[in-house]
Protein backbone atom coordinates (compact mmCIF):
# COMPACT_ATOMS: atom_id res chain seq x y z
CA UNK A 1 0.00 0.00 0.00
CA UNK A 2 1.34 3.46 -0.79
CA UNK A 3 0.50 6.32 1.64
CA UNK A 4 -0.15 9.88 0.47
CA UNK A 5 2.95 11.79 -0.86
CA UNK A 6 2.29 14.14 2.79
CA UNK A 7 2.03 11.12 4.83
CA UNK A 8 4.97 9.17 3.48
CA UNK A 9 8.32 7.72 5.72
CA UNK A 10 10.37 10.87 4.36
CA UNK A 11 7.38 13.55 4.38
CA UNK A 12 6.65 11.99 7.97
CA UNK A 13 9.95 12.25 9.39
CA UNK A 14 10.66 15.54 7.87
CA UNK A 15 7.65 17.40 9.60
CA UNK A 16 8.72 15.08 12.68
CA UNK A 17 12.45 16.85 12.65
CA UNK A 18 10.55 20.21 12.11
CA UNK A 19 7.95 19.92 15.13
CA UNK A 20 11.26 18.99 17.43
CA UNK A 21 13.44 21.87 16.22
CA UNK A 22 10.46 24.20 17.07
CA UNK A 23 9.12 22.04 20.52
CA UNK A 24 13.46 22.74 21.27
CA UNK A 25 13.53 26.59 20.18
CA UNK A 26 10.25 27.22 22.27
CA UNK A 27 12.27 25.45 25.26
CA UNK A 28 15.32 27.33 25.13
CA UNK A 29 13.23 30.65 24.99
CA UNK A 30 11.37 30.15 28.48
CA UNK A 31 14.24 28.96 30.16
CA UNK A 32 16.13 31.75 28.88
CA UNK A 33 13.81 34.92 29.94
CA UNK A 34 13.73 35.86 33.45
CA UNK A 35 11.56 34.78 36.52
CA UNK A 36 11.47 38.59 37.34
CA UNK A 37 9.21 40.50 39.20
CA UNK A 38 7.52 44.00 39.69
CA UNK A 39 8.49 46.34 41.98
CA UNK A 40 7.00 49.94 43.04
CA UNK A 41 7.73 53.26 44.62
CA UNK A 42 7.44 57.24 45.06
CA UNK A 43 9.89 59.71 45.58
CA UNK A 44 8.98 63.17 46.99
CA UNK A 45 10.13 66.01 44.64
CA UNK A 46 13.19 68.03 46.18
CA UNK A 47 12.46 71.82 47.18
CA UNK A 48 14.69 72.81 45.01
CA UNK A 49 17.26 71.42 42.22
CA UNK A 50 16.98 67.58 41.13
CA UNK A 51 17.07 64.80 42.78
CA UNK A 52 17.34 60.75 42.05
CA UNK A 53 14.70 58.41 41.39
CA UNK A 54 16.56 55.96 44.23
CA UNK A 55 19.77 56.49 46.16
CA UNK A 56 20.87 53.11 45.77
CA UNK A 57 21.15 51.31 42.21
CA UNK A 58 18.47 49.61 41.06
CA UNK A 59 18.78 47.73 37.94
CA UNK A 60 15.76 47.47 35.48
CA UNK A 61 14.47 45.45 32.16
CA UNK A 62 12.13 48.27 32.00
CA UNK A 63 10.61 51.35 34.06
CA UNK A 64 7.62 53.49 34.26
CA UNK A 65 8.00 57.02 36.08
CA UNK A 66 4.42 58.69 36.40
CA UNK A 67 3.34 62.34 38.01
CA UNK A 68 0.51 61.67 40.14
CA UNK A 69 -2.63 63.35 39.47
CA UNK A 70 -2.53 65.15 42.64
CA UNK A 71 0.52 67.18 41.18
CA UNK A 72 -0.26 71.00 40.58
CA UNK A 73 2.38 71.22 38.88
CA UNK A 74 4.77 68.87 36.13
CA UNK A 75 7.99 66.90 37.08
CA UNK A 76 11.19 67.08 34.97
CA UNK A 77 12.92 63.72 33.89
CA UNK A 78 17.06 63.44 33.00
CA UNK A 79 20.04 63.08 33.56
CA UNK A 80 22.13 64.36 36.44
CA UNK A 81 21.48 68.27 34.98
CA UNK A 82 18.05 67.50 34.70
CA UNK A 83 15.77 71.16 35.72
CA UNK A 84 12.47 72.45 35.27
CA UNK A 85 13.76 74.36 32.07
CA UNK A 86 16.13 70.79 30.55
CA UNK A 87 14.28 67.68 29.99
CA UNK A 88 11.44 66.02 29.08
CA UNK A 89 8.18 66.73 31.11
CA UNK A 90 5.34 65.14 32.61
CA UNK A 91 2.48 66.66 33.95
CA UNK A 92 -0.33 65.52 36.76
CA UNK A 93 -1.64 61.99 35.35
CA UNK A 94 1.04 61.19 32.60
CA UNK A 95 3.48 58.53 32.84
CA UNK A 96 7.17 57.43 30.95
CA UNK A 97 7.52 54.00 30.42
CA UNK A 98 10.96 52.64 28.93
CA UNK A 99 11.33 50.27 26.15
CA UNK A 100 13.31 46.96 27.15
CA UNK A 101 16.41 46.35 26.39
CA UNK A 102 16.40 42.47 25.70
CA UNK A 103 16.45 40.38 28.68
CA UNK A 104 18.91 42.74 30.13
CA UNK A 105 18.48 44.90 33.10
CA UNK A 106 19.97 48.11 31.08
CA UNK A 107 18.30 50.48 33.13
CA UNK A 108 19.28 52.04 36.43
CA UNK A 109 17.15 54.12 38.19
CA UNK A 110 20.10 54.99 40.50
CA UNK A 111 21.16 56.95 37.78
CA UNK A 112 17.35 58.82 36.71
CA UNK A 113 16.72 62.10 37.91
CA UNK A 114 14.25 64.58 38.02
CA UNK A 115 13.01 67.84 39.20
CA UNK A 116 9.45 69.60 39.86
CA UNK A 117 8.02 73.03 39.37
CA UNK A 118 6.35 72.55 42.48
CA UNK A 119 7.73 71.56 45.75
CA UNK A 120 4.68 69.47 47.06
CA UNK A 121 4.54 67.01 44.00
CA UNK A 122 5.49 63.34 44.37
CA UNK A 123 6.97 60.78 41.03
CA UNK A 124 5.70 57.43 41.19
CA UNK A 125 7.39 54.58 39.42
CA UNK A 126 7.70 50.84 39.00
CA UNK A 127 10.30 48.70 37.65
CA UNK A 128 10.75 45.16 36.20
CA UNK A 129 13.76 43.26 37.05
Amino acid sequence: MTLPLHLNKRGYNTLMKSTIRIAVVLLGLALALPAGQIFSGSVSCPTSGNKVVSSTTIKAVTYTLQAPTANTGSVYIGGSTVSTSQGFFLKSGDSYTSPPQSNTAAYNLGTTYFACSASGDSLTYSYFQ
